[in-house]
């Protein structure tokens, strides 16, 4: 079985373990266990799909299985190669078994339920969610020599390339997290969470309206289901209502404490510990 894992960095294989700090999720123990060959393909950032496909299409002719990064443009590319090698391909997989035929869970709806797909095809793409979580078992790599491709046929030049600026914070490892929703009807209404949070040393996180749409708190702190995927010992949620879409990330959350004036908020159905009242007179007393 080959498992092609997908990089700019070419010593990303010696330093898998440290998941969080690479743009590359790889690989299960059941994969690890598995893999007989290792290969780093490296696709220059000018390069076109179209190229890289025409190359890739080649190299996987004779592959059982493979596994994809979660970038946009790999994704884009694990399509092309289903197409062009009748292969099944499911993106955004939050759940994978090698066993005898691939399967794969990944959320639909919104997050309201999660699908389950068994792929027939010999061979087989698949993209794992951005949010997938490993656990500490499951990020041990065979110590094989990796074999390096680069794919450098260019045709585009690119004159200046901008790093995106973004929040140093890993919300997938936080074990205290304060998330803030629409009940925060102003954003100076902010500073009592950040005045508790810095009192119980947690992270701040938000729900996608707070990031997105009022733009009070930097996307990276978003939690939901196309934002972090959380597992902290206790998720504070304030004035969060409690929609699918946010609780997808914070579902799997030892502890939920909840404080919202609605008591008929969706969220305290999740609830280990529920304040009902007016989130800034309580924050204001938690903080004394």
């Amino acid at each position: 079985m080959k498992v092609f894992v997908f990089s700019n960095d070419i010593d990303s294989l010696k330093i898998v373990k440290k998941i969080s700090e690479i743009d590359v999720h790889f690989c299960t123990k059941a994969m690890s266990t598995c893999a007989k060959e290792q290969i780093l393909l490296q696709i220059d950032e000018q390069t076109s799909i179209l190229e890289s496909v025409n190359y890739l299409a080649k190299e996987l002719s004779s592959c059982q299985k493979a596994l994809f990064i979660t970038s946009s443009y790999f994704k884009d590319i694990a399509a092309l190669l289903a197409g062009y090698l009748n292969a099944g391909v499911v993106c955004d997989v939050v759940e994978f078994s090698l066993e005898d035929k691939v399967k794969t869970k990944n959320l639909a709806y919104g997050g309201a339920l999660v699908k389950e797909s068994q792929i027939e095809s010999d061979l087989a793409f698949i993209s794992l969610s951005p949010n997938y979580i490993f656990d500490d078992y499951e990020l041990a790599l065979n110590d094989i020599e990796a074999k390096n491709i680069q794919i450098t046929k260019n045709k585009i030049h690119i004159n200046e390339q901008r790093k995106k600026q973004s929040n140093d914070v890993d919300l997938t490892k936080a074990k205290l997290i304060l998330a803030v929703g629409r009940g925060f009807a102003q954003k100076q209404d902010l500073d009592l969470a950040y005045q508790y949070a810095n009192k119980i040393n947690a992270q701040i996180a938000c729900s996608r309206p707070i990031a997105e749409t009022e733009k009070w708190i930097d996307k990276s702190r978003y939690v939901g289901i196309s934002g972090n995927i959380t597992r902290a010992d206790v998720y504070i949620a304030v004035g969060i209502s409690g929609q699918v879409q946010h609780m997808v990330g914070c579902k799997d959350a030892k502890k939920i404490v909840v404080i919202n004036k609605d008591e008929k908020a969706p969220i305290f159905e999740q609830a280990d510990l529920a304040i009902v009242g007016d989130l800034k007179e309580v924050l204001a007393q938690l903080i004394q």
